[in-house]
Order: C-alpha cells, then sequence, then structure tokens
C-alpha cells in the first residue's frame, strides 16, 4: 500500500475515532439533561405530596379555614381523606424511592427532601415501610443531606409501636383521666442520657422542641403531664411554654400525626 494511501486511511480513522466521541459526548448530554427533566419532576411531585399531606391535616385541625360546618360528619371524612392520602402517598414515595433512591437534599431540595419523611412519619397504617424508611434515611442524615429530626420522629415513631421505649424524645401522648386532659412524653430510654442523644444526633435543642410540639397541636400549659410521665434531668416545666394556656386541644397529638 502506498504511503499516501496509509495517510487517507489514517485520517479517516481519526476523523471516524473524532466523529464516534463526540456522538458518545452527545448522547451523554442528552442523558443528563433527561436526568435532570426527570429530577425536576419528581421534585415537583414531591412538593406536591407535601401540600396534600398538610392541608388535610391543618384543616382538621382548625388551622386554615374551612368553607363548611365543622360537624361529627365533616371531621369523619377528614379523617378518612386523610388516611386515604396517606395511603396513596406511602406508594408514591416506594416508587419514586425505587427508581432514584430516597431522596436528598442536595437532588431534591429541602421541601422534596422534607417530604419523603413526613411520608414517613405518617405511615401508621405500614410501620414496616416505616422502619425501613429510617434505615433509608440514616446513611443520608450522617451524610449531612436529610434532616435528622425527621429521621429521629420515624425512628421513635417505629419503636413506640413495637412497644419499645423512643431513643429521641419524638412521640407524645394525650388522653383524658378523669376529665382531665393530660399530655406527655411516651416512655423513654435512659431519660438521663436523652439531651446527649438529641445533641449528638444533631437534633434541636429538647426545650425547644417541646414547646414546637405544644404550639403544633395547640396544647395548653394547664394539661398536666402522666403519672409516670418520663423525668429529663436538666429540663424544667418553665422551658417548655404553650403557644396558648387558653386553648384546648383541637384534636389529640396522635389523630392528626
Amino acid at each position: 500500500m502506498a504511503r499516501g494511501d496509509l495517510l487517507k486511511g489514517g485520517v479517516v480513522a481519526v476523523l471516524l475515532v473524532a466523529g464516534g466521541l463526540a456522538a458518545y459526548a452527545g448522547m451523554q448530554a442528552v442523558k443528563v439533561e433527561e436526568a435532570a427533566l426527570r429530577d425536576a419532576e419528581i421534585q415537583a411531585e414531591l412538593e406536591s405530596i407535601f401540600a396534600a399531606d398538610q392541608r388535610i391535616r391543618d384543616l382538621y385541625l382548625g388551622k386554615i379555614p374551612d368553607t363548611e360546618e365543622r360537624t361529627e360528619e365533616r371531621l369523619a371524612w377528614m379523617r378518612s381523606e386523610r388516611d386515604r392520602l396517606d395511603r396513596f402517598h406511602v406508594d408514591r414515595i416506594q416508587t419514586i424511592v425505587a427508581e432514584v433512591g430516597w431522596p436528598a437534599i442536595s437532588r431534591f431540595g429541602p421541601v422534596g427532601s422534607q417530604t419523603a419523611c413526613v411520608v414517613a412519619v405518617h405511615a401508621v397504617h405500614d410501620y414496616e415501610f416505616m422502619a425501613r424508611s429510617a434505615d433509608w434515611m440514616k446513611p443520608l442524615v450522617e451524610a449531612g443531606d436529610l434532616d435528622p429530626e425527621c429521621w429521629a420522629q420515624v425512628t421513635d415513631r417505629v419503636l413506640v409501636h413495637a412497644g419499645k421505649p423512643q431513643q429521641f424524645g419524638t412521640q407524645f401522648r394525650g388522653e383524658e383521666i378523669d376529665g382531665v386532659f393530660h399530655w406527655g412524653i411516651h416512655p423513654v430510654a435512659d431519660p438521663a442520657q436523652l439531651l446527649a442523644r438529641r445533641d449528638a444526633a444533631g437534633l434541636k435543642p429538647y426545650a425547644e422542641y417541646l414547646a414546637w410540639q405544644r404550639a403544633d397541636y395547640r396544647i395548653p400549659d394547664s394539661a398536666p403531664p402522666f403519672p409516670d410521665e418520663p423525668v429529663i434531668p436538666g429540663l424544667t416545666p418553665a422551658q417548655t411554654p404553650a403557644s396558648d394556656a387558653s386553648a384546648a386541644p383541637s384534636a389529640p397529638p396522635g389523630e392528626a400525626p
């Protein structure tokens, strides 16, 4: 073969390789763009799920105006709708997790990530899913890519359901005893170490968390604790103010988790 033919063949080969690399790069760019579009779709769905989850609970707790009279029938419908949505949302989250893994903040934003956590917290009809969720969330919490507060709630709720003491003090109970509404904490493992465990897990100060729970469920200061209430060293009743001492609970804590 003549030298000219060899040179021509080499040029053709180089051009073919270059063309192949360009085509490959183009295909990869398309895949990245498609993945980004899919992530945006998932994020939008997660945010929609969060809005629906919160709206039915806010409606039930009287936090937002209702267009209808709050009769027993209306409240029963709200509970039924809440439960229907919870089941539907668990199905959607499981489908999303199967596709992209547990939603992380860095990929789906704070609200998108929080949505999956909230759905897990509210999955009282499916504790197996709730327990799996806690396992899925833990690596992201350790990597700083998931809010530890929600993971702690899921972890504690699974323990309480199993009849075991909770670890982080996130689960509460409300009940009338002799006509008096009592409110307090479910049993806690080693209460003396609760504040240290919460601090190690990156959770907010417990006094702040208790105040938020009281405000969220409108628990009055007058609600006494249960006789078997865990004693948390370093925490006094004065550190857990209610948002309105005259307010009565609009729904028992746990009724609309």
